[in-house]
């Protein structure tokens, strides 16, 4: 998935998932709920990983910043901080380039 799609997902549901991640804590059945999401997301994170053929340190740093990149509490803060969805997806893509 592109960042740009996860991104404008997010942008539609943000507020449902804002609410699910500050209750799952207190409610198992949230966490059942969000399980699947946040599989899939490690999933992405591993593919989009092994596409950059990184080693060691490199990879380290990589995985950390798709990890933060996939995060909805990612996207969250920079929409709070006003980035656009473009703005957000060209900051965080220059966040795993540089990484890697």
């Amino acid at each position: 998935m592109a960042l740009d799609a996860l991104y404008g997902w997010y942008e539609r549901v943000g507020q449902m998932l804002a609410n699910v991640d500050r209750d799952s804590p207190r409610m198992p059945v949230l966490s059942a709920v969000s399980a699947p999401r946040l599989a899939y997301l490690a999933v992405v994170e591993d593919q989009l990983a092994r596409g950059w053929g990184a080693r060691g340190r490199r990879a380290r740093s990589l995985r950390a910043a798709l990890s933060l990149a996939l995060h909805f509490s990612t996207w969250s803060a920079l929409h709070e901080r006003g980035l656009e969805r473009a703005e957000a997806v060209r900051l965080m893509t220059g966040l795993v380039r540089t990484s890697a």
